[in-house]
């Protein structure tokens, strides 16, 4: 017994086909894997040495192996750093094939990007043939422009503590403007005409009630510096016209609104001022018409060496010609006075819209110029006109003759500048080589008197026979 017991334990067959039997199970591969002969004659040199161990040594083996098996995250560690590993050993080209696959783009876009990538390595004769085939390229998409950010328009009309501040301020460029115009001698007209500008703007950004205020204010102040009677004329003249273009562009009328009743203050204005003006002094009018033919002769007289005398008409000698000059200012006075007041309300609505978009508000926008026409109905005005006319000549009734003369003036700067704009409308045409433009501005200015008559003519037809249509569609014809 005690020579059966320290036999060694490998000795002992029962115990060393069990062992050998577990490890050989231990050792076989998985299902559905098949090993090579060399991994097998591996494991069998390795199973017999395993085997020869002595029992303490395979119990900590067996207990080495089951705290392996407890730990799967380790080795979940282990083969994703083997797969990132893989991952950094593939080309570059499958690693760019794989980043597309994850990616989730939309197949639309990549099909234009295969697209364009085909076409861009087709040779440059394909690319031509291609093109001449009808292949056109992808259009650009073109970002929207961004929509400019408009204040709201004041509609407030209280009177608080800024309001008063910008009073204040508008009196102030007011008073500045009005100097200029009485007393620097070149820039006089300047200041005249952007006299009304401030207190537009008053009217618009605070009020009727803020602009009459800052209107009762400057007129105290033109008393102290240019005296009772011009302060009141000024007031007139150009005072009014101020706060009707303000309250215009608040409550957001049209240009051809603001422009026909701002041409209609303004002429009430200088011919009112006018006649306050001769009553203040204590003149007649007939003292006026003397002045002016004062003027007038000390004017051409200046000019009467230097070719003037070319265009007085024969058998006329020049105070002749003086004197008949005087007579139609004389007559023209209403005309001329009209005249200048629109000459006084395009300038005030055109800086004062300028203005005021550059502080960013919404003001109505006059159309381009090349787009301006008479509205049909102002050529009854011209009907009129050359109806008394004819009828005070033909009858001999001065009164009827002055009056139609008075009206046809009044529309010859209208007629002007609405034959300009077609004029300008016609040069935009691509049907015109810019030679021939040249040659027809050339010929416009050399022959201006009868350019003038051309374009006023133009200007009444125009909207009457609509030239514009009709040459719109003689240009869609040649295009066919």
């Amino acid at each position: 017994m005690d020579e059966e017991r320290k036999q060694p334990i490998a000795d002992t067959p029962e115990l060393s086909d069990t062992a050998s039997s577990a490890e050989e199970q231990a050792a076989l591969p998985p299902d559905g894997e098949t090993a090579d002969e060399e991994n097998v004659v591996c494991r069998g040199t390795q199973d017999d040495e395993e085997v020869s161990l002595p029992l303490s040594a395979r119990r900590e083996r067996e207990e080495y192996l089951s705290a392996q098996e407890k730990e799967p995250a380790a080795t979940s560690d282990s083969t994703d750093s083997e797969d990132d590993d893989d991952d950094i050993s593939l080309p570059l080209s499958a690693a760019r094939e794989d980043y597309r696959r994850l990616s989730k783009k939309d197949p639309i876009i990549e099909e234009q990007q295969e697209e364009e990538d085909e076409e861009v390595s087709l040779p440059l004769s394909a690319r031509r043939d291609d093109g001449d085939k009808g292949y056109s390229a992808p259009a650009r998409v073109v970002p929207p422009q961004p929509q400019p950010v408009y204040r709201e328009i004041p509609q407030a009309n209280n009177i608080t503590a800024r309001s008063l501040m910008e009073c204040a301020m508008m009196v102030a460029i007011s008073l500045v403007l009005a100097l200029i115009g009485f007393y620097v001698p070149v820039a006089n007209i300047i200041g005249l005409l952007l006299f009304p500008l401030p207190l537009a703007v008053l009217v618009f950004r605070n009020g009727v009630k803020t602009g009459l205020i800052g209107a009762i204010a400057l007129f105290a102040l033109a008393a102290i510096f240019f005296g009772l009677p011009n302060a009141v004329i000024m007031m007139i003249e150009y005072g009014i016209l101020g706060i009707f273009l303000g309250y215009c562009f608040r409550k957001q009328k049209g240009p051809l609104f603001t422009m026909g009743f701002a041409i209609v203050i303004a002429a009430c204005g200088t011919l009112v001022g006018l006649m306050l003006s001769l009553f203040i002094s204590g003149l007649p009018f007939s003292a006026m018409t003397e002045e002016m033919t004062q003027f007038a002769h000390e004017y051409f007289s200046m000019f009467s060496g230097s070719g003037l005398d070319a265009f007085i008409p024969g058998g006329m000698t020049m105070d002749a010609f003086i004197q008949e000059m005087t007579d139609w200012m004389i007559r023209l006075i209403p005309a001329l006075l009209i005249i200048g007041s629109m000459i006084m309300a395009a300038v005030g609505y055109g800086v004062s819209a300028k203005i005021l978009r550059h502080l960013r508000y919404d003001i109505p926008k006059v159309p381009p110029f090349s787009e301006w026409r008479m509205d049909w109905k102002f050529s009854w005005g011209v009907i009129a006109g050359l109806a008394f006319t004819l009828a005070g000549n033909y009858f001999e009734i001065s009164w009827m003759n002055t009056l139609g003369w008075n009206i046809l003036y009044v529309f010859c700067p209208v007629l002007l500048v609405c034959g300009l704009a077609f004029v300008v409308w016609l040069f935009k045409q691509p049907i015109y080589s810019p030679m021939l433009k040249t040659l027809l501005v050339l010929m416009m200015i050399f022959f201006f008197q009868a350019t003038f008559f051309l374009l006023m003519v133009l200007a009444v037809f125009e909207p009457i026979i609509d030239f514009r249509g009709r040459l719109k569609k003689a240009m869609e014809k040649l295009k066919r």
